[in-house]
């Protein structure tokens, strides 16, 4: 699900104002697609002029829950102004994962400190707190160890360069051996384009693929070969997430199909589908529910393209006569997968039809 919520909590008039003002500031850089609500509490904000508000959404509220409920799973930015008391007991109830919560922040009325509470490094806190900390001249505190001791985050690492972490429950198996100072290993995989992914970070021994000499106990291993052996007794594992999945299909073809087709083809060809990173079509299937609705299950963009570009991606595709008499291009699945990835693009899995879909999958380099 795409994130693309921005909102902050006032409990006071003072609050309120100062949450105007942030709103204003943020507003400049505003990450596309975003929108900034204010959540003014019913009793003690609603003094608030219009004007101070009225560029924003404003929800009034007398409950927390009735802000946090509908906006929790697609927030790209809760902030609190407001003591951190308030913020974590009104958020507790709803945090699950740190690598699915959203960022969530505080920050006092008067603008002296702003601190992430929540998510500070894939949700991006950290970096929040940063930035707001830049546009009002409050003081950011970091807290997170890795920070504090200018170590490196595997998390953030992750999210910087499009890579998903298989087994999140290592990452503190990870931070822990560096902050405690032991030796910890770092394998990158062959198949792997990205110069960054080879460059071993500090606190790091480089390790080749497992051959009985001895590596430390703990590391991180960066692969697309979802089947490789693991190379550390405690591995954080890290997949690029850069499959690009091409889709065509019969006009209102059955998302349920659809969808238990696509799945089929990615068992097949041992594919994880948190890899998927986007989605692509003919633009006549711009509007394909099925295909929509597949796009919005993996929460990655739907790509379209006219049967003119189709015909001008460069490569050895699957032909048909039938299509091209029908859709003006001669393959569609293979052809939007490759355009969708890009230059350099490597076509993983050819046309694949079944129940009046076709799917092919090209890695992105």
């Amino acid at each position: 699900m795409q994130k693309n919520e921005i909102v902050i909590l006032a409990y006071t008039q003072r609050a309120a104002s100062l949450a105007c003002r942030t709103g204003r500031l943020l507003s400049s850089g505003m990450p596309e697609g975003c929108r900034i609500r204010i959540a003014l509490h019913r009793e003690h904000a609603a003094g608030v002029r219009e004007p101070e508000y009225g560029a924003f959404d404003v929800i009034s509220f007398s409950q927390t829950e009735e802000v946090l409920e509908p906006v929790w799973s697609r927030a790209a930015l809760i902030l609190y102004i407001a003591a951190a008391g308030i913020a974590v007991r009104t958020i507790a109830p709803y945090v699950k994962d740190k690598l699915s919560d959203p960022p969530v922040l505080c920050m006092d009325e008067n603008a002296r400190y702003v601190i992430p509470l929540l998510s500070g490094h894939v949700g991006g806190a950290n970096a929040w707190a940063e930035r707001i900390s830049e546009l009002t001249g409050a003081e950011a505190v970091i807290t997170t160890a890795t920070d504090a001791r200018s170590l490196f985050a595997v998390d953030l690492f992750a999210k910087e360069h499009g890579l998903l972490i298989r087994n999140r429950e290592e990452i503190k198996r990870v931070s822990g051996a560096l902050l405690a100072g032991e030796e910890v290993g770092w394998f990158c995989g062959e198949q792997i384009p990205w110069d960054i992914c080879r460059t071993v970070p500090d606190g790091f021994t480089a390790c080749g693929e497992a051959d009985g000499t001895p590596r430390p106990k703990t590391g991180v291993t960066i692969t697309s070969d979802e089947e490789l052996p693991e190379q550390f007794a405690n591995e954080c594992r890290m997949l690029p997430k850069n499959l690009c999945i091409g889709i065509g299909c019969k006009k209102d073809c059955s998302p349920d199909t659809l969808m238990k087709q696509l799945r089929r083809v990615l068992k097949d060809a041992h594919l994880s589908e948190r890899r998927i990173c986007l989605v692509a079509s003919i633009e006549r299937k711009k509007d394909e529910a099925a295909i929509l609705q597949a796009a919005e299950a993996f929460g990655v963009p739907f790509l379209t393209y006219t049967a003119e570009e189709l015909a001008s991606v460069k490569g050895d595709f699957s032909p048909s006569a039938f299509v091209e008499e029908q859709v003006g291009v001669d393959n569609v699945c293979e052809r939007s997968a490759v355009a969708a990835a890009g230059p350099g693009a490597r076509l993983i899995v050819g046309k694949t039809a079944s129940e009046g879909t076709t799917f092919a999958v090209a890695e992105r380099r």
